[in-house]
């Protein structure tokens, strides 16, 4: 079983029967990747705090968006699953409203609780417009997946989405990555990593919401990376990441029980094992 576990200025996951770990997709991606010159620029114009500002709500935004999408995806493999009659309710404005009010209180940011919910109006109907357009069977939602590259390096992440889809005249089985804003590089490369994960999947694909037009249709961005040169560079990225010693995680934590006044404070650093061994036995 894979565990997850962020704080450590990078994301890791880690067997938790073996204590072996793996780095995030995302994090082996901002490692291998340099930033994207557009993504500079923006930072300059808005200045080190207003950018880490916007950022914060926008990175807020996207796993409340996630959320939302997650339970919409629970409910439709439900529907298919039991064969619920079409034009059946399925998902309801109220859940949203829960779900909006319960983030925005867990995280103190119920300043934001408004605008998530005039934005999500239009992005979940904007999902399911692409459910309905790409009659979307519903395989595999927020699936932990690992992959041992060598014995010493591996990488691990959460695929959003494993469905079977209409694409092109065909019905092709595929993963999907959900993005609330840009598109960038390193989307297509989390996707490929993904693909190595799962080869039995024909193609990949990043979904983002437009800011469609009201009294239009929902739309929205569907790009297809299967064949991205992406993958053609991801073993170089792998290669030089091992070189790097990217894999290696650096999760170490002090340890003391008391601090005595008058003398030299006394304290305990953990390793990546003992830190892990630590999670367990709090969690258990």
């Amino acid at each position: 079983m894979l565990k997850r576990i962020d704080g450590y200025g990078e994301r890791w996951y880690f067997d938790t029967q073996t204590l072996r770990t793996y780095l995030s997709c995302t994090s082996f991606c901002k490692k291998v990747l340099p930033e994207s010159k557009y993504l500079v620029d923006w930072k300059v114009k808005h200045g080190e705090q207003g950018a880490y500002e916007q950022l914060q709500k926008a990175a807020h935004y996207g796993t409340f968006m996630h959320a939302v999408i997650e339970e919409y995806c629970k409910a439709l493999k439900y529907a298919q699953a039991f064969a619920i009659d079409p034009g059946s309710p399925l998902y309801a404005w109220k859940e949203i409203q829960d779900l909006c009010e319960d983030y925005c209180t867990e995280h103190r940011i119920m300043y934001l609780e408004d605008r998530f919910l005039k934005k999500i109006r239009k992005d979940i109907l904007a999902f399911a417009q692409f459910a309905w357009e790409k009659n979307i069977e519903i395989i595999n939602i927020e699936q932990f997946l690992s992959w041992d590259i060598t014995d010493e390096a591996g990488l691990a992440g959460t695929v959003d989405l494993e469905v079977f889809m209409d694409f092109n005249r065909k019905r092709v089985r595929a993963i999907i990555d959900m993005k609330s804003g840009g598109i960038w590089e390193s989307a297509e490369l989390q996707l490929h990593v993904y693909k190595m994960m799962l080869p039995e999947v024909d193609m990949v694909f990043n979904w983002s919401p437009n800011d469609w037009r009201l009294g239009k249709k929902p739309s929205y961005t569907l790009k297809n990376q299967t064949n991205s040169t992406m993958a053609a560079k991801l073993p170089n990225y792998i290669e030089n990441g091992i070189i790097d010693g990217i894999f290696t995680p650096k999760i170490k934590q002090v340890d003391y029980e008391v601090i005595k006044y008058g003398e030299e404070p006394e304290y305990t650093v953990l390793d990546t094992e003992k830190v892990l061994e630590n999670i367990l036995k709090e969690e258990s």
